[in-house]
Formats: structure tokens, C-alpha cells, sequence
């Protein structure tokens, strides 16, 4: 069985986020530095048998593309070209915010990677959410 990876896409991080095989649990997966991120995806892919990806997409509040929105599908074209796997978006409105309220008591330092990752896991768990 396989698995769906969902991503945060940013400038300086990834934040991932992986079901499990069954597809009704998510769970935060870390990050990926943007550095070297195809080869390192690849690994990922591999490694936890990943089927499906699903990339949160950066719309501005009255659903308009924004720099951050070419810069994602730039980013998704690119992992069309390397990977054979099938390569969703899925609207992130609002997921960071959410998750800065989810981590609200965790420690100013180590809140901008736990964010990154628990981004991935509210854009995937809403994909769920609407595909189940």
C-alpha cells in the first residue's frame, strides 16, 4: 500500500506532512530545507512508498494568484517533470494562520519549523477531508 505526501511550499522551508497507508491519519513529516529538495523528495518518495502529493496553493484572500502562488506552481512543474506520481493542489488559505493557533504555546524558536510542517498536515488532512 502507499502513502499521499502533502507539502507547505516556502522560500526557505518545506514543511511535509504523510498518511499512513490506510489514508485516515496524517502526521507532520519535518521539513525539507529548499537546497537540493528534488533529490531529497526523491529519497522521500521512495523511501515511504508515496502515491500522491498534494501541494497547498497560496491564493490571496479574494482567490487571486499571488508571486507565492507562481512561485508553488513553478515548483509543482518541476516535480511533474522528475516524478510519475500524480500532483494535486489544494487551496492553503488560512493554513498557517491555523497552524500558528494549534502551536500558540510552544516556544517562539522552535514555532517557524513546527508551523512549516503543521501547514502540510492541515492542507493534507483538508484534501482528505473533501476526497474521502
Amino acid at each position: 500500500m502507499s502513502k499521499y505526501l502533502g507539502i507547505d511550499y516556502g522560500d526557505v522551508r518545506i514543511g511535509l506532512a504523510i498518511t499512513n497507508e490506510d489514508k485516515n491519519f496524517v502526521f507532520p513529516r519535518g521539513y525539507l530545507d529548499t537546497k537540493n529538495v528534488f533529490s531529497q523528495l526523491a529519497d522521500l518518495i521512495k523511501q515511504e512508498s508515496i502515491e500522491k502529493i498534494i501541494v497547498g496553493m497560496p491564493y490571496s484572500l479574494k482567490s487571486k494568484e499571488t508571486d507565492q502562488t507562481k512561485k508553488v506552481r513553478k515548483f509543482i512543474e518541476e516535480m511533474k517533470a522528475r516524478f510519475s506520481l500524480e500532483i494535486v493542489e489544494e487551496d492553503e488559505r488560512f493554513s498557517t494562520q491555523a497552524a500558528e493557533k494549534m502551536l500558540f504555546p510552544i516556544k517562539v524558536k522552535k514555532i517557524k519549523k513546527k508551523i512549516d510542517q503543521s501547514s502540510a498536515v492541515l492542507i493534507l488532512e483538508d484534501y482528505l477531508a473533501k476526497h474521502a
